[in-house]
């Protein structure tokens, strides 16, 4: 569930500027891949200086779970994020190396989630 009543402390322009730019570091960091629960971990240690809202205890995470109901669905909108599943254990790949301005990142005209297989 998505919700937009909660007033944050950085433009959406910004709060994704912020994601982007760690998501990329980190991947870079791991090897391009990082196991989900690790990477959500990281990225929150990482931006915990950052105060996003008022009420300190939102953390970047709690942020894209309320904006974008959760990190599978916010990974599977932009092009240079990838997502594989592995005993169990999803991960989360960084497609494209190149990129390190968020705002060339594009995002995906269909997700996943939206194929049928026949």
């Amino acid at each position: 569930m998505v919700h937009k009543s909660l007033e944050w402390n950085l433009t959406e322009e910004k709060m994704l500027q912020l994601i982007h730019l760690n998501l990329i570091e980190i991947l870079k960091e791991n090897g391009f891949m990082m196991e989900m629960n690790h990477l959500i971990s990281t990225l929150n240690e990482r931006t915990k200086n950052h105060i996003i809202h008022k009420n300190k205890k939102y953390s970047v995470s709690k942020y894209i779970k309320i904006n974008y109901g959760g990190i599978l669905k916010f990974i599977d909108t932009y092009t240079i994020y990838g997502i594989s599943e592995e005993r169990r254990r999803r991960y989360i790949h960084l497609l494209d190396a190149t990129i390190s301005d968020p705002f060339q990142i594009g995002k995906r005209i269909t997700s996943d989630n939206e194929w049928e297989q026949i």
